[in-house]
C-alpha cells in the first residue's frame, strides 16, 4: 500500500492515472486460469451490478486481504457507481462516496488475465494505492 497526494485534484485525473498505471502492471502477466478471466469479462462488462465483481469468490479474498480494515471506506467510497467498465482488458469499478465526488472516491482494478485484484481509495486529498505488486 502506497498513499500519495496527487499533484492536480481533478476527479477524473487521479481516477484515470490509476487505472491505466494498474492495468499497465498486471496486463503481460499470464493467467493460472486463461478461460476464467475471460468469463468473468463476458459476465461483468457493462454490468449494471458494480458490486458483483467485489463479491466473486476470486476476487473478495484478495481485496479482503489488500485493504483489510479499510475495506470498509473502499466499500462507501464506491457507493455511487456506474457499470463495470473494461480498460486494457480489465474490469474496473470506479465511483464515490453518496454526496461526495472529488471528495471521497475510489477505483478497483481485476485483471482478467490473472484475476489479480488493484485498489485505490482517494480521500482527504491523498490517494492510497493497494496492489501485491511491489512497485507502486
Amino acid at each position: 500500500m502506497k498513499a500519495f497526494s496527487p499533484i492536480d485534484h481533478g476527479r477524473a485525473s487521479w481516477s484515470v492515472l490509476l487505472l491505466v498505471f494498474f492495468v499497465s502492471g498486471v496486463a503481460l502477466a499470464q493467467s493460472p486460469d486463461p478461460n476464467a478471466g475471460k468469463q468473468l469479462l463476458r459476465e461483468l462488462a457493462g454490468s449494471d451490478d458494480w458490486d458483483a465483481p467485489l463479491r466473486h469468490p476470486k476476487v473478495r479474498p484478495q481485496l479482503q486481504q489488500l485493504l483489510g480494515a479499510a475495506l470498509p471506506h473502499l466499500r462507501g467510497n464506491l457507493n455511487v457507481s456506474d457499470s463495470v467498465d473494461v480498460v486494457g482488458g480489465d474490469l474496473t469499478v470506479s465511483g464515490n462516496a453518496p454526496h461526495q465526488g472529488t471528495e471521497e472516491e475510489a477505483v478497483v482494478c481485476v485483471s482478467t488475465y490473472n484475476l489479480e485484484v488493484s485498489a485505490a481509495i482517494y480521500s482527504k486529498g491523498i490517494v492510497t494505492a493497494y496492489s501485491r505488486k511491489k512497485d507502486i
